[in-house]
């Protein structure tokens, strides 16, 4: 009976991780087709290649995150207004890394999301 309750918990843990990675990438999609620089074609060029895993972290302060967007409205690649969701001091965020392609140039970016995963707080 132990071995069974024992891997039905797994198991659920394993839904929900994925369950979380699924609305993160989805997350991350929407703001990349909202904020990547159209190019001269009229067009975004840039694919997703992978996602990393979801992690949390408390370290990131209102400092890091601001200097985080000052560097990313610098960043050719993306629109220089681009729309944040503001955390609350001390929230923990998720983060994930994502490797692009973006005008035939590899790169990889780390998302800083809201701790529901819906919003985007930062990147680098």
């Amino acid at each position: 009976m132990k071995k069974i309750y024992i891997i039905l918990v797994i198991g659920m843990l394993m839904m929900t991780a994925c369950g979380e990675k699924h609305v993160a990438k989805n997350t991350i999609k929407e703001f990349l087709k909202a904020s990547v620089v159209v190019n001269s074609d009229g067009e975004q060029d840039y694919s997703v290649k992978s996602f990393g895993d979801i992690d949390s972290t408390r370290y990131v302060t209102p400092d890091a995150v601001n200097k985080m967007h000052a560097i990313a409205d610098k960043d050719k690649n993306f629109q220089s207004t681009l729309l944040y969701w503001k955390p609350n001091e001390n929230e923990q965020l998720k983060y994930l890394t994502v490797e692009m392609e973006v005008e035939n140039r590899d790169t990889v970016y780390t998302f800083y999301l809201t701790n529901d995963l819906l919003k985007v707080v930062a990147f680098k």
